[in-house]
């Protein structure tokens, strides 16, 4: 990228990664100013 540091570019990675695979839930958020989730009821994960 654009920086000299180099841990700069490998910073920014998750964040990329967050916005491509979840894209629908930020926009959502973006426009709405809330959460998608908040709509949906809560799952509880147990391990068996």
């Amino acid at each position: 990228g654009r920086t000299i540091c180099p841990l700069g570019d490998a910073a920014a990675m998750p964040v990329v990664s967050f916005v491509t695979k979840f894209r629908d839930e930020f926009e959502y958020h973006v426009r709405e100013g809330r959460c998608d989730l908040e709509d949906r009821k809560q799952r509880v994960a147990m391990a068996s």
